[in-house]
């Protein structure tokens, strides 16, 4: 059998030719109504969605490459985040002001949370400065841990402050702290 698309001879029993992958026949009654070989080349049909084209190759390719890279570097990333080295303590402190006469021997109260985000177990020490307007300070330090990731430390302590009290009645020191 001629080839309609390229001319060339193939046996009468082959269904796709041997050169080009023409389709010479899919199932006889479409076999049948095909032009026969003696007519002029290029006049067949091919299967829908059946043809190689060589673009799609390069196409699968560099998809292909490009999943690879992006799963690599996803690996990379969760691999350093759940091997970090160190813990990540952060805090959330309040506190209160506790008068125990108009003037002077007043304490304060500090209370909160200390939370580790990171991926090991870590402690450390929340130091805590509290200060009023005239300069007048007061140092003090909580020892915090050991903290487990993803959970939280309480911390609680009272410091006597022993100036005298100057300022807003309700709040006449401030509180800075850091851990």
């Amino acid at each position: 059998m001629k080839c309609p698309q390229c001319g060339a001879v193939n046996a009468e029993d082959r269904k796709f030719c041997r050169t080009c992958g023409f389709v010479l026949a899919w199932n006889k009654d479409v076999a049948d109504a095909r032009p026969k070989a003696e007519d002029e080349p290029g006049t067949g049909s091919r299967i829908p969605g059946r043809v190689k084209r060589p673009g799609n190759r390069v196409k699968q390719a560099a998809v292909a490459g490009a999943v690879v890279i992006v799963v690599i570097l996803l690996a990379f990333f969760l691999y350093g985040w759940m091997h970090a080295d160190d813990a990540d303590l952060r805090a959330t402190v309040d506190f209160e002001f506790v008068y125990a006469t108009p003037t002077t021997d007043a304490q304060v109260h500090v209370w909160g949370d200390v939370y580790n985000w990171g991926h090991k177990t870590g402690s450390g020490v929340l130091t805590i400065h509290i200060s009023d307007a005239a300069g007048n300070t007061v140092t003090g330090t909580i020892d915090v841990g050991p903290v487990d990731p993803q959970q939280s430390f309480p911390v609680d302590a009272t410091y006597v402050w022993p100036y005298p009290i100057i300022g807003d009645a309700a709040q006449p020191v401030a509180i800075e702290y850091s851990i």
